[in-house]
């Protein structure tokens, strides 16, 4: 359960995050649909999930998360009331074939 991980404080150098984030974040805009009592369980959950990413790093730790919707992200990492170093965003283009 990535909202309650069964893991110490500061065990990990890197936390890799392919997706988990962005169906969290999915789940919630389908919620602010649904409900607006979902909708912030759904933005809970995303604090929550945040926050254990946060506890298990370690402190020169590093979180890496490939995910679609950067600006979403960006807001919530900023915004779930977490002190990270920096927060770096890289956009990987498509290539063109010739």
């Amino acid at each position: 359960d990535a909202l309650e991980m069964d893991f110490g404080g500061e065990v990990f150098t890197t936390v890799f995050d392919k997706g988990l984030l962005d169906s969290v974040c999915v789940s919630q805009s389908l919620l602010v649909e649904l409900t607006l009592l979902g909708a912030n369980r759904s933005v809970q959950n995303v604090k929550q999930y945040l926050h254990e990413v946060y506890r298990v790093l370690k402190r020169t730790g590093t979180f890496i998360c490939i995910s679609h919707d950067n600006k979403r992200h960006t807001q919530y990492l900023k915004t779930a009331g977490l002190e990270w170093e920096s927060i770096d965003i890289l956009k990987v283009y498509k290539p063109t074939l010739a």
